[in-house]
């Protein structure tokens, strides 16, 4: 009994002091959804009715931290292994085989999530309920193969480790992002109730309550630009400045508004704990969006301003890739002043650098900006 005790407190010193590795590729391709940031993107009419139906006065409560949380690990190329799903979802399973190396780390608990990234071809390995016996056999509920280079969706009404039919990894919280001062990514997040519905980019909902005041799994919300979060540690507003940037996408239902990360030794959990200052209610939900909306989150991307000699002639400003349709562009001074309007004509506008009543406006300290 003596050794027995030994080993098991061996193995809990080692669950909780594991570290993720940083991964040095991208993680989805820029216009992937989870990297849209939607701090512009419109409210939905059904916001209210959402924030109620998930609990105004819940906090956001962190599944992760330095004791808590989903561990991944990263391979370069290597072995692959069969993953047996018949016990669970084989038809919304892909095959394989799979990249997961019988030692990779494991999600405690009921839903024993195992995640591999492979960095030489760039896939994302994925099971639910991951087991793998003496002689490396894995079994697990479902599991799903994502090419991280891609922006191709599951197939309609399909599991992959989660029952919305997306991928866990990049909706988690790494302390990756807080090591490079910005989480530059939507999280994963998880509600009381959903309706049967599924939005963009979820793909199956397993709800059996029908009504529209519910959340959709794949519904996106966001921290309202004017809550205050000077309050929350240093590693929380991080998070939070994300949170207002890029949001939270439900991807499943369970008893609070969890919001999932890493299994990391270096999180600060009186820190994380902070979190919990942000209520539901400080959060409103966003329109639905589609693979069709990237250019209507920001269409000003590509509108670039050029001075001389890219435009011929003295003091003079050339404006390429204006968006089509009727639009103004307001030029600012450094004081945030408006010094000229101009309506585009075309993809190119071109400026004097006069302003409205015909003064030259001096160059000043370059600090001139369009909005």
């Amino acid at each position: 009994m003596f050794k027995k005790v030994i080993i098991i407190a061996l193995w809990a010193a080692l669950a909780y002091t594991y570290q993720c590795p940083d991964v040095n590729i991208q993680v989805f391709p820029k216009d992937n959804p989870w990297n849209w940031n939607i701090s512009k993107t419109d409210v939905h009419k059904n916001s209210d009715d959402f924030i109620k139906s998930i609990g105004e006065e819940y906090s956001l409560t962190p599944w992760f931290g330095a004791r808590l949380g989903i561990p991944y690990s990263l391979v370069a190329g290597g072995k692959e292994y069969t993953v047996d799903f018949t016990a669970g979802k084989p038809d919304d399973s892909d095959k394989g085989p799979y990249r997961i190396p019988p030692d990779s780390p494991k999600e405690t608990g009921k839903d024993g999530r195992v995640i591999v990234i492979d960095t030489n071809n760039h896939n994302l390995y994925e099971l639910l309920q991951g087991e793998c016996d003496a002689e490396g056999l894995w079994t697990a509920f479902s599991g799903a193969i994502f090419n991280l280079d891609s922006n191709s969706l599951r197939k309609e009404h399909a599991y992959s480790a989660d029952c919305a039919g997306l991928p866990i990894f990049p909706g988690l919280v790494r302390f990756q992002d807080i090591a490079k001062g910005a989480m530059n990514h939507a999280v994963r997040v998880i509600v009381p109730s959903i309706d049967t519905r599924y939005v963009y980019p979820a793909r199956h909902s397993p709800s059996l309550s029908k009504d529209e005041k519910l959340p959709a799994l794949g519904q996106r919300f966001r921290l309202k630009d004017s809550v205050d979060i000077s309050k929350l540690g240093p590693q929380a507003q991080i998070i939070a400045v994300g949170l207002k940037k890029y949001g939270f996408i439900v991807a499943d239902r369970g008893s609070v508004p969890y919001v999932y990360g890493t299994l990391d030794e270096r999180w600060n959990d009186k820190d994380l704990a902070t979190l919990k200052k942000l209520k539901i209610a400080d959060f409103e939900a966003i329109v639905e969006l589609s693979s069709m909306s990237r250019s209507a989150l920001d269409p000003y991307e590509k509108t670039k301003a050029y001075g001389a000699p890219f435009i011929r002639g003295k003091n003079k400003v050339g404006i390429m890739n204006v968006p089509t349709g009727k639009v103004f562009i307001k030029v600012m001074d450094s004081k945030n002043v408006l010094v000229k309007e101009l309506e585009n004509k075309g993809i190119l506008l071109s400026w004097d650098m006069k302003d409205d009543v015909g003064n030259l406006v001096e160059p000043g300290d370059s600090r001139h900006r369009l909005s």
